[in-house]
């Protein structure tokens, strides 16, 4: 009857311990998730930044993008052209037609940013 009892006792503690365990690691893993978000969100903000502001002259001086409240007829309309995060990051980094290269005014960094920025937010990606 002991060894019996023991045995309960000792698998409710597995049990526990367990729980527990489980526990900690779903709560790593929203923790992660929500810090995953909170640095693409920031990227994004970014990237709006050196459309806007930091590339110079601003990537909104030339191109329309709704969520910049860019309205630029120079270069194409990024709502309509959507173009992928790569199709951004050779534009920027090296020009295309008229558009001039940034890849020696603008960091790795905000390159990056503006090429994950405007692929998320083109009106054609949301449609």
């Amino acid at each position: 009857m002991l060894s019996w009892l023991t045995a309960v006792v000792s698998g409710r503690q597995a049990l526990r311990r367990s729980l527990s365990t489980s526990a900690v690691l779903l709560s790593t893993i929203g923790l992660t998730a929500a810090l995953a978000e909170e640095a693409k969100r920031s990227e994004l903000d970014h990237g709006r930044d050196v459309f806007t502001q930091l590339a110079q002259p601003p990537c909104a001086a030339c191109h329309a993008l709704v969520d910049a409240g860019a309205s630029g007829n120079v270069g194409p309309d990024l709502d309509d052209l959507q173009p992928s995060r790569q199709e951004v990051v050779t534009a920027v980094t090296e020009g295309i037609e008229t558009m001039p290269a940034y890849g020696a005014t603008l960091s790795q960094d905000q390159i990056n940013s503006v090429a994950a920025y405007v692929p998320s937010v083109s009106r054609a990606a949301t449609n």
